[in-house]
């Protein structure tokens, strides 16, 4: 009978070890998912700036390049 209590002491051990790590990768995975959304809203914000000045500046290059005689690039 000792043995089973042992035994049954080494395995709630062992399963409070698990969910530590387990609570561990959690917490992780939340930082991870944050910083992921973070990154995804810079990027969003960078796409929409580079809509709005593409034109334009493509517009103004392609001028400066023909008063200097370099051809036009279209995009």
């Amino acid at each position: 009978m000792e043995s089973i209590i042992l035994k049954l002491d080494e395995i709630n051990k062992k399963l409070d070890e698990l969910i530590e790590k387990v609570n561990s990768l959690e917490n992780k995975q939340q930082i991870i998912e944050t910083s992921a959304n973070k990154m995804n809203n810079h990027i969003e914000f960078i796409e929409n700036v580079y809509d709005k000045v593409k034109h334009p500046l493509n517009y103004a290059t392609n001028k400066l390049n023909s008063i200097i005689g370099i051809p036009s690039i279209e995009n």
